[in-house]
């Protein structure tokens, strides 16, 4: 089941405002799942066909960032923006709103979450998190028979972000910032990484990531590569290369360039993606999405206005907008 991301899905006015994108297909029909914001600034989660129709909406307290879909489709999470402080649990077939989450007591989420299932521990919810003060990077693991008191568990660096599941270990992006609400407060001088976080034993290991001046946000995952969307801590135009792709055979390798230059992406990438021999990277600040061989070889770049997030379903690419 495809799950990564923001052409542009329209409906009834509203915006499809999380930059990360949820899809599954079935047999019978393909839905995305996305957050949005509404009429005079209301926040939630929508299910939408593939043509636009709205399925179902669920009101949120907030701005949310990422949904994450269970393997047998039978729940869905989606979590609050940075600097977050709920998670909202909800039935993916029809919306039903099911458990509301709260970080531990001095934690705030950080946008993110995913679902693991193993014999061993039956059902899991992951979370990054940091605590308010410090921005230390957190994994919270919830058992979803007991939501009451998560799992806690340090790894390194500051502002953790993304995770991804490959196979036992997580692989979770550092941002590196420590934040003051969404204000950066080390900005000259970071350290942003990718940390591989083994569950059942508690092992990590942290890879910084060469370019001092950019933040790794967010994730896609093809085979042993794990491609990584970077950010500058003030998004403006730059040559920095913003898209990365990491193996522990090949190290870091940057895509190249597209036509246009690197500039065009305005130091920031809001989503990454990977499906039909092909990745993916939006910027909506940007304004622009591009193309990549799994190479890394830069393929076109394409305007779009607010573009966020991305998904590949069918060997189809979808894109949502901030517009609606």
């Amino acid at each position: 089941m495809p799950i990564n991301r923001r052409e542009f899905l329209q409906w009834s006015g509203a915006a499809i405002t999380a930059s990360q994108l949820a899809a599954c297909s079935t047999k019978d029909n393909l839905r995305l799942y996305g957050g949005f914001r509404d009429y005079g600034n209301k926040f939630g989660v929508a299910c939408i066909e593939a043509n636009g129709e709205l399925v179902w909406k669920l009101p949120t307290p907030a701005r949310v960032h990422e949904v994450c879909l269970s393997d047998d489709l039978s729940l869905g999470a989606v979590v609050a923006r940075r600097p977050g402080f709920f998670i909202q649990l909800f039935r993916p077939e029809d919306g039903l709103a099911l458990e509301q989450i709260f970080p531990p007591e001095g934690l705030l989420f950080e946008g993110h979450a995913l679902f693991r299932t193993t014999p061993e521990t039956g059902r899991e919810l992951w979370a990054t998190a940091s605590p308010i003060e410090t921005s230390e990077a957190v994994l919270l693991k919830y058992d979803l028979d007991d939501l009451q008191q998560p799992e806690t568990n340090n790894i390194t660096g500051l502002g953790p972000h993304q995770m991804l599941l490959q196979e036992d270990r997580l692989i979770i992006a550092i941002g590196g910032w420590k934040s003051e609400g969404r204000t950066i407060l080390n900005a000259d001088s970071f350290e942003s990484g990718l940390v591989f976080f083994h569950p059942q034993t508690g092992k990590q290991e942290y890879v910084p990531v060469e370019n001092r001046r950019l933040s790794a946000r967010h994730l896609a995952l093809y085979g042993s590569d794990i491609w990584v969307g970077m950010q500058l801590a003030d998004p403006a135009p730059t040559e920095d290369a913003l898209l990365y792709r990491y193996s522990a055979v090949n190290g870091w390798q940057a895509a190249t360039a597209p036509e246009q230059s690197w500039r065009g992406f305005n130091g920031y990438i809001g989503s990454v993606a990977v499906g039909n021999s092909e990745v993916v990277a939006t910027s909506p600040q940007g304004h622009n999405f591009g193309r990549w061989t799994l190479e890394g070889k830069a393929i076109a770049i394409s305007s779009s206005v607010d573009v966020a997030g991305a998904t590949s379903v069918q060997d189809q690419w979808w894109l949502s907008s901030g517009l609606g």
